[in-house]
């Protein structure tokens, strides 16, 4: 278990330099939301759920780019090819294979609980799961066209679990906020 944690460590903090990236092209979006949307941002400019909202939208994206990073950007083209269709394939006997099922548990679970944070439609959580789904099958078809990752069953049922997680998180500790 240990090499396990060891493995994923190492994964997650291999994107890190990045962050600071990820950070200034969310706030110049966020800044540009507020800027489009002038009617609403001028109603409620002083109003404190609408800063929150912003806010919640800049993490939102900071998330969302530091996926990309991960999934496609940080692998250059041409160096992972193939599709795997077995269910429970990438859960192998090595430790890098189990951190990789967990990684992409881990990965998701924010993304349920920002999608009901910042749309009412993503409260159910066959929504908020089948949204989820549609990202990783977006990212799975991504990295298959860029040829920058396998295209994996696993990783879309792994990632609707870590939506369906994040959702569980949101609907019983943080639905309020």
């Amino acid at each position: 278990m240990l090499d396990v944690l060891t493995c994923m460590a190492k994964d997650f903090a291999e994107p890190l330099p990045q962050l600071l990236t990820g950070i200034c092209y969310s706030a110049a979006l966020t800044m540009a939301y507020s800027h489009f949307r002038p009617e609403e941002w001028y109603r409620r400019s002083r109003s404190r759920r609408n800063r929150k909202r912003l806010l919640k939208l800049f993490v939102f994206l900071v998330y969302g780019y530091m996926v990309l990073w991960i999934a496609l950007f940080s692998r250059p083209p041409g160096s992972r090819m193939g599709v795997d269709l077995g269910l429970f394939d990438t859960w192998g006997s090595s430790a890098r294979s189990k951190a990789y099922v967990l990684e992409n548990i881990v990965m998701t679970i924010p993304l349920g609980m920002m999608l009901p944070m910042l749309w009412k439609w993503a409260g159910r959580a066959s929504a908020c799961v089948g949204a989820g789904l549609l990202v990783s099958g977006t990212i799975e078809i991504l990295q298959y066209i860029s040829q920058r990752g396998f295209m994996q069953v696993d990783d879309l049922i792994t990632n609707g679990v870590g939506t369906l997680m994040g959702w569980c998180i949101w609907r019983f500790f943080l639905r309020n906020w």
